[in-house]
């Protein structure tokens, strides 16, 4: 079953509004405050593998997969909603806004998948904001969230190499949003973790649930 983008982004826009959401005047929605988680979770789990949390009420659900996967769960989102309300909260949505592609496309993708976040919100999961947008033309869409919000970032998947355009995107986006903290779903290399503290943010990482797994099979060997 092939889904309509286009469709669903349209219906989940009617139902906030309906809901008393109001959007920006960068189209964005605004997220009520009330929505966000404030306390830190002691795990991040891809939503594929949720199941492997030690404890639901202290674990945060994420959507770092593949956008294929994604698509996925959007032909069963209601089942999504009621998976994720078994748990502390969720990382928001996660389509790729690929800096590489059209920039309505990668401004339709950070924007449907706010979307989707609000809707599972006000289904009663709180939300930790997504701090991934595409290209500094998306960068309005941190202004969705209230002033030093938690943000999370996932950095699977991203070079391992730091460019002078990654970084300086990454510290565009820290000095616009201004985070109280920044959680990081993976290895947070150096210089991004020294520009942290230098700005006096607070940042913690979680080991991949791949990692994880890789190391607790190493173990059982030895």
């Amino acid at each position: 079953m092939k889904i309509n983008l286009i469709e669903l982004a349209n219906n989940l826009y009617m139902d906030l509004k309906n809901k008393g959401i109001e959007f920006n005047r960068y189209g964005f929605p605004v997220f009520p405050k009330e929505y966000l988680l404030t306390k830190t979770p002691e795990e991040i789990l891809p939503f594929h593998h949720r199941n492997a949390a030690k404890n639901k009420a202290k674990a945060v659900i994420s959507f770092y997969e593949e956008d294929e996967e994604l698509y996925h769960r959007l032909k069963k989102l209601d089942f999504v909603v009621n998976e994720c309300s078994k748990y502390m909260g969720i990382v928001g949505f996660d389509l790729s806004p690929c800096v590489f592609w059209n920039i309505q496309q990668q401004r339709f993708n950070v924007l449907l998948s706010q979307l989707i976040t609000l809707y599972i919100a006000t289904k009663g999961s709180k939300v930790i904001p997504n701090f991934r947008i595409g290209r500094l033309e998306t960068l309005p869409a941190l202004l969705s969230y209230p002033t030093e919000s938690m943000f999370c970032v996932g950095s699977l998947g991203c070079s391992r190499k730091v460019t002078d355009f990654n970084l300086n995107q990454f510290k565009t986006k820290v000095l616009y949003s201004r985070p109280k903290k920044l959680l990081y779903y993976g290895k947070v290399l150096p210089p991004y973790k020294d520009f942290l503290d230098t700005l006096g943010i607070p940042v913690k990482s979680y080991v991949d649930y791949r990692t994880r797994s890789y190391h607790k099979t190493g173990e059982k060997q030895k």
